[in-house]
């Protein structure tokens, strides 16, 4: 494949797992969640009223479930 394509096959796999982590949070009772995810890390932001440490353990275990993220590069911004 030519550079072009394997960065169209890869944007596709990310697409893909940000729409299985979007839907894995809201079956986790975050209705309102988005998935950003980059070669650089993820951003996860979710509508909640307030954020606890185990909310913030479902959204990482969530993400990890599908994507390889060290811990440093994950980032859960909350919005109300």
């Amino acid at each position: 494949l030519g550079l072009v394509a394997e960065d169209a096959v890869n944007l596709s796999g990310l697409i893909e797992s940000e729409n299985k982590i979007e839907s894995l949070l809201r079956a986790q009772g975050f209705d309102d969640a988005l998935c950003y995810l980059s070669g650089n890390g993820a951003n996860i932001i979710v509508k909640t009223s307030g954020l606890d440490a185990a909310g913030a353990a479902k959204i990482k275990s969530a993400l990890l479930s599908e994507v390889e993220v060290s811990s440093d590069k994950i980032t859960i911004v909350e919005v109300k």
